[in-house]
């Protein structure tokens, strides 16, 4: 019991020798390195349990790979299991899969669950909280969707509008999920609205048009001493974690341009900075110059600059320019 491993039989008292089918179950824990165990092995079923809390999934998914299938014959099953409200779960490898299931031979199905635009069309089985909901379904276990989803939605209202804690709606929509966007929630403590966020992230994932209205530019000092910008090839970085190399340049995105008053100046005082600087022209770690700039108005970010360029003073270079160029001032780290 202890080493987790049971085999069907029985040991024949004349021969010594196992006698019986000899079928064999064994459990693997995933949390050292005995995942090594599972490798080597050709199996009928697999069964992960809440896969989507474990930080290498992907790997241990392709060691296991092999145990099951053999080009296109598979002789054996996996099947894969996931709960939602981890605390310290980061979900990258479970969204992998979930999101792309026949790279992985994973049965793929239409994602009805999403919203338009928020997921791929394609996603593995996905069991929403308001079916079999305690209390909204009958003796044959027919679920009442619509009565279920009001009272998820009037819990989220309560706790959202009665409590202090920015984390406890978070939580409570990753426990009872509606969509699988939901589910892949990421429960940690933060000060900032993590559901809206990931709904925002899939937005921008899912939209190719996004970006079209953005302005990648340099600012340049032209002849009369003013700070003017000039469009660029550069490439942002928009895919984190970033390359490590740590040589990524980045580039200057402008969303907005900066508003003027009647005299045609940068209305002042309507625009501040923030910097997150570099102080070493090389590093050994995935530090970048961070700059945003923050429209007071109307609550937007206006211009981002997040890279890494070849001398800190470039980056020091481009923050005073940019300051000038929306007549701000930065406070920075």
């Amino acid at each position: 019991m202890k080493d987790m491993e049971w085999k069907s039989g029985y040991v024949d008292l004349d021969t010594k020798t196992e006698k019986g089918t000899l079928n064999q179950v064994f459990g693997v824990t995933t949390g050292d390195s005995s995942i090594g165990k599972i490798r080597g092995k050709r199996m009928q079923l697999i069964v992960v349990e809440e896969f989507g809390s474990f930080p290498s999934v992907l790997e241990m998914y392709n060691i296991m790979k092999p145990s099951w299938i053999e080009g296109d014959i598979a002789f054996g099953f996996c099947y894969m299991i996931g709960t939602t409200g981890e605390k310290e779960s980061d979900f990258a490898g479970a969204s992998e899969i979930i999101y792309n299931p026949k790279g992985y031979r994973m049965y793929a199905l239409p994602n009805n669950w999403d919203l338009t635009g928020l997921g791929r069309r394609t996603i593995t089985f996905f069991f929403p909280g308001y079916i079999n909901y305690k209390g909204h379904y009958n003796h044959d276990g027919v679920s009442d969707v619509t009565a279920s989803l009001l009272k998820i939605l009037i819990t989220r209202y309560d706790v959202k509008y009665n409590t202090t804690d920015i984390n406890s709606i978070t939580r409570t929509i990753a426990e009872i999920p509606i969509t699988p966007q939901e589910a892949l929630l990421r429960v940690r403590a933060s000060m900032f609205p993590v559901a809206q966020l990931n709904e925002r992230v899939n937005q921008l994932d899912n939209d190719p048009s996004a970006f079209d209205d953005v302005y990648v530019v340099d600012l340049v000092i032209n002849k009369n001493g003013e700070v003017e910008y000039q469009l660029t090839n550069d490439e942002p970085i928009r895919s984190f974690p970033h390359d490590a190399n740590n040589k990524q340049r980045g580039a200057l995105e402008i969303f907005q341009m900066p508003q003027k008053d009647s005299k045609g100046d940068v209305i002042p005082n309507r625009y501040i900075a923030a910097c997150d600087p570099i102080d070493q022209d090389n590093s050994e770690t995935m530090s970048l110059y961070s700059i945003f700039v923050l429209d007071l108005f109307t609550d937007e970010i206006v211009a981002e600059y997040t890279g890494r360029p070849m001398f800190a003073d470039e980056g020091h270079e481009l923050l005073r320019k940019l300051c000038i160029f929306y007549n701000c001032k930065c406070c920075y780290e």
